[in-house]
């Protein structure tokens, strides 16, 4: 049995998402943020798994998470490609999501933080009202 993480970016559930286009692969990533930004980023126990209406499978997407329970912020590191398949494929182009539900945390700042690290080509910050597919994530 799967266990289903859900990610509810309505009302609720206030996430700024940075895209990251890197060559690197997910755990190195998530070390490298780590160093960065001074985090924790850990494999989540579970993949983010992609369903249809149905319920059924459509892809696994590896996760990493930190949570700071001290200042209330989560942060996620989730891959956008697996095996020819896109989390949100509207922007296919981005390798990573990085989550932060943290109102105090300028997105701007740890975007261009991001971008500095040489292992990383780029990075955008994304305005998820833009793209339909962000809320029907569940995480």
């Amino acid at each position: 049995m799967m266990k289903k993480i859900v990610l509810d970016l309505e009302d609720s559930f206030d996430f700024e998402v940075i895209g990251i286009c890197t060559s690197l692969v997910d755990y190195r990533l998530a070390w490298e943020i780590n160093q960065s930004l001074g985090l924790k980023l850990s494999r989540s126990g579970e993949d983010y798994f992609k369903t249809n209406k149905k319920g059924e499978v459509l892809s696994s997407h590896s996760l990493y998470e930190d949570v700071d329970e001290d200042q209330g912020t989560d942060y996620i590191l989730i891959k956008n490609k697996n095996k020819g398949k896109h989390l949100i494929s509207e922007l296919e182009m981005i390798d990573f999501f990085f989550l932060i539900n943290d109102s105090r945390n300028d997105v701007s700042e740890t975007s261009v933080k991001l971008r500095n690290v040489p292992t990383i080509q780029t990075t955008v910050v994304i305005d998820v009202e833009e793209y339909k597919s962000f809320n029907q994530l569940e995480l």
